[in-house]
């Protein structure tokens, strides 16, 4: 299945300074990245801190379906974080642990 990368943006709800779990909706948040995680649509995601942002790493046949797959995410509906970008990666180093 076609891999992604993914940069999420805070948006202007986020409480900076704020753990994760002192957000709104971190509960259903967590739980959605937690199953998307246990079925393997997530392989790798992270904050990127200083900046107020998350790279994922995920896969999805489509654009499309991967939007479809994270709408469903409270964070994404109320715009605590939201897609800065979505593309396409073609794994070059690394690809071996990606497998599957």
């Amino acid at each position: 299945m076609p891999l992604f990368a993914m940069l999420l943006e805070r948006g202007a709800g986020w409480r900076h300074g704020e753990p994760l779990s002192a957000q709104d909706e971190w509960d259903g948040h967590r739980a959605l990245m937690n199953k998307l995680e246990a079925s393997g649509v997530i392989v790798l995601g992270g904050t990127l801190d200083p900046m107020p942002a998350a790279l994922l790493i995920v896969r999805a046949e489509t654009e499309a379906a991967l939007r479809a797959i994270f709408a469903a995410d409270p964070w994404w509906g109320s715009g605590l974080l939201s897609p800065a970008w979505i593309a396409p990666l073609e794994p070059r180093l690394g690809a071996a642990r990606l497998a599957g």
